[in-house]
């Protein structure tokens, strides 16, 4: 009888160690109905039918308006209502201004201002005043340390400002003081890519593409890294959080951090690319964009789109950004538009 309870023992170990290796299942989707949106001509522009140009690198969905989007481009800002875009700079209106810089890298709005962050330094716009105020590099601290301005995070009253080279900038948006941090303060890595916020925890975390991820508490920095843990790359393209975990991008896959121990998708383990350039986690979905299109893990399964339109050339679209509005999915790409899936 104990002979037999340990064979049942050994069995279900076995069986789980198993479930725990097993590699996830892999759908290819056969069909995915979307709508390419694009750059145009000047008529079609003119009628609000044409984005400014067709490398999408930024969307965030507006908080006052749950059918409009914020587009940032290589070539400026739009807003996009479901039917019609405007662009800053070029249409009428509160539009007929623009942020410093052409290169959009993120599009941050709040209830009462956009803050846009671009290779030419930061831009706040007062949707009140209908009124820009440009951020540009400075000799002191009184400004932003570099015009190269990659992400950003709000968090009332301060606005984190992920710079490319100079670290993390934090702006006080109640007493306009800026404070920066560096090596100083455990913040190893000059290149920040991506900020998230961990709500289960009370951790704000920032990415780097060349020392790993690092968290933040009492005013100091905390990093994790390749060569110290499993995270599969110290190049992060972006995170995401939910539920206590951190989702990690990388060019070399998936890291996925629960406080504890990392759980790692590459090719060896149900992705058909190591690329992941962005992650957008929508109650129970993950959606993954990389250089191969489109994927979402749920329940560990993994479905792939291999999204494909008129402007990829018979590959698959290589997605730089993921957003929803309502029932709608978004989808910024490289050279192939904004594409457009109604859930």
């Amino acid at each position: 009888m104990k002979l037999k309870r340990y064979i049942l023992k050994t069995i279900a170990a076995v069986l789980l160690v198993s479930a725990a290796y097993m590699p996830c299942l892999i759908t290819k989707a056969s069909a995915l109905d979307f709508d390419t949106h694009s750059k145009r001509n000047k008529y079609l522009s003119f009628l609000g039918q044409s984005l400014p140009s067709n490398n999408v690198q930024a969307l965030y969905a507006d908080p006052e308006d749950d059918k409009s989007i914020f587009i940032g481009t290589d070539r400026g800002l739009s807003k996009y209502n479901g039917r019609i875009f405007r662009t800053y700079g070029k249409d009428a209106g509160h539009y007929r201004s623009a942020p410093a810089g052409e290169n959009i890298n993120f599009v941050l709005p709040t209830s009462s201002e956009i803050w846009i962050a671009t290779d030419s330094g930061l831009s706040r716009y007062n949707k009140i005043l209908s009124q820009w105020t440009h951020f540009e590099q400075g000799d002191d601290n009184s400004t932003v340390p570099t015009n190269y301005i990659q992400c950003l995070y709000f968090m009332d009253p301060f606005l984190y400002v992920g710079t490319w080279g100079e670290g993390v900038s934090v702006y006080n948006v109640k007493t306009n003081k800026w404070k920066h941090y560096t090596s100083k303060s455990g913040l190893d890595g000059r290149y920040i890519s991506a900020i998230t916020y961990d709500n289960v925890k009370g951790q704000l975390w920032f990415a780097t593409y060349d020392e790993g991820i690092f968290s933040f508490q009492n005013e100091r920095f905390t990093g994790i890294n390749a060569k110290t843990s499993d995270l599969v790359s110290n190049r992060v393209n972006c995170l995401a959080c939910s539920s206590g975990r951190l989702y990690i991008g990388t060019p070399e896959g998936l890291s996925i951090y629960d406080g504890n121990k990392f759980r790692t998708y590459t090719k060896e383990k149900g992705l058909t690319t190591n690329v992941i350039l962005s992650i957008k986690i929508d109650k129970f979905d993950i959606f993954l964009g990389t250089d191969n299109g489109l994927y979402k893990i749920y329940n560990d399964t993994i479905t792939h789109y291999p999204i494909k339109n008129s402007l990829s050339r018979g590959k698959a679209v290589r997605i730089n950004c993921i957003e929803k509005v309502k029932n709608t999915l978004y989808l910024g790409t490289q050279h192939q538009g904004m594409i457009e899936i109604v859930r």
